[in-house]
């Protein structure tokens, strides 16, 4: 049970960190782009 629970909270925390690393690609990404298309 103890166990179980463990693994749960890992899966639980993995998914967290891949979805703040998806959002902080995308706010990159977007901000290279702004940047990008304004001159200076």
């Amino acid at each position: 049970m103890l166990q179980q629970n463990r693994s749960e909270q890992r899966r639980a925390r993995r998914a967290l960190a891949r979805q703040t690393a998806i959002v902080v690609f995308a706010l990159a990404l977007a901000a290279g782009r702004g940047a990008r298309v304004r001159p200076g």
